[in-house]
């Protein structure tokens, strides 16, 4: 080999024949950026002119700075902190809205951010455009659909990263008891099958006002149904649409409620006088 001194040493990904100018070491250490798995990484030294030749041993480490894990079917893994920030990735088996928690052997949930897409959690490093931020997440997430979540992990210490399915699937027409604990919020949510007008309503052997319900649809802004276990909300929705309820129990007591959604019957308006019963909301239509 050649005098160190007369040496160029650069680390290069893809080819050392691209143009890149990969990154120089000389008698440090250079950072890549993130690299994919099965990625290939070249080590290429080049003499520049001296005025003498030496032996000379060059050692070359790998060190692990960042990395990224896919959690499991269950949705759970134990990991070993390193001191950095650490990104994993979550597919959602089923739609659902997902509860995400980091959480140390102290049992504290550590501070996270949540992303869309990959690129934006590698280049966020907790920053960024992301979805969503705390110490406990509840998302949204499509079967078939993909998250990132990015946490700084402390080194020397064991950590419990989860995602956990929260909401409830709700059937149409079949009356659901909903049962919530001071200050616990559940979703409820509804798959809808074809287009059409649809009541969502409640009864409850007590009113309770402690409470309130929000409305989103396909995971848009949530709306305003009510303060109260007894409402009622009319909605037009169309096939395939995703309809989740978000109840939350702002009091200190336990409160329960039934809810049931039906499919409202849209009328013909009839050609001749048609008695309408007292109480009973009837829609028509007219073509």
């Amino acid at each position: 080999g050649y005098n160190s001194y007369n040496t160029i040493i650069r680390l290069y990904k893809g080819t050392y024949k691209e143009s890149i100018p990969g990154v120089p070491l000389g008698n440090g250490s250079g950072d890549l950026g993130w690299l994919n798995e099965g990625e290939t990484v070249y080590l290429r030294s080049s003499h520049i002119s001296g005025s003498y030749i030496a032996n000379s041993a060059y050692y070359v480490g790998v060190e692990l700075t960042q990395r990224m894990q896919s959690l499991d079917a269950a949705g759970t893994m134990k990991v070993e902190g390193q001191n950095g920030y650490e990104f994993f990735k979550f597919t959602a088996p089923e739609n659902g809205y997902f509860q995400f928690t980091i959480v140390d052997e102290q049992n504290q949930n550590r501070w996270m951010s949540l992303y869309t897409d990959e690129q934006s959690a590698i280049n966020g490093n907790g920053f960024g455009n992301f979805a969503a931020q705390g110490d406990k997440i509840e998302y949204f997430v499509q079967k078939g659909e993909a998250v990132w979540l990015s946490a700084y992990l402390v080194g020397d210490r064991m950590y419990t990263v989860s995602a956990k399915k929260i909401s409830e699937d709700m059937t149409l027409g079949t009356p659901a008891p909903v049962t919530l604990k001071a200050n616990e919020t559940k979703y409820l949510m509804l798959p809808v099958d074809k287009d059409g007008y649809y009541k969502f309503s409640s009864v409850a052997d007590v009113s309770d006002s402690n409470v309130d319900v929000r409305m989103s649809v396909n995971g848009e802004s949530e709306m305003y149904v009510a303060s109260s276990t007894v409402f009622e909300k009319k909605k037009e929705l169309k096939q395939d649409d995703r309809v989740c309820l978000k109840i939350q129990n702002y009091g200190s007591a336990e409160i329960s409620f039934t809810l049931t959604v039906t499919e409202i019957e849209i009328k013909d308006i009839p050609t001749s006088s048609t008695n309408i019963a007292d109480g009973i909301d009837n829609f028509f239509k007219f073509t």
